[in-house]
């Protein structure tokens, strides 16, 4: 769950906070204020570059593409077409949106 209040100087901060803390008193959450926004995405963040930036695992997963393009270069030539020409159908439809 989301708060929104205002912090030090009326600036805007939020916080996430434990549903179950709000509808369940006593539910054992430690986190009786929530936890900041940005303290949360940044271990998001830092979990995410943990996982997928790691050397062996961007590089498994590329042993995986290459592998799966040899496989079946038609198809992948096809699915390439078909992405294209999705993309020149949304290029004309952001430019008549955006006139």
């Amino acid at each position: 769950m989301i708060s929104k209040s205002s912090g030090k100087r009326g600036r805007p901060t939020t916080h996430y906070v434990c549903s179950g803390r709000k509808t369940r008193p006593g539910c054992g959450c430690q986190f009786e204020r929530g936890v900041p926004e940005a303290v949360l995405g940044d271990e998001v963040l830092a979990a995410l570059r943990e996982e997928f930036l790691d050397a062996e695992v961007l590089q498994d997963l590329v042993h995986q593409t290459i592998t799966r393009w040899q496989s079946a270069p038609d198809e992948h030539e096809a699915e390439r077409r078909a992405r294209t020409a999705r993309l020149a159908t949304l290029d004309s439809e952001l430019g008549r949106l955006s006139t």
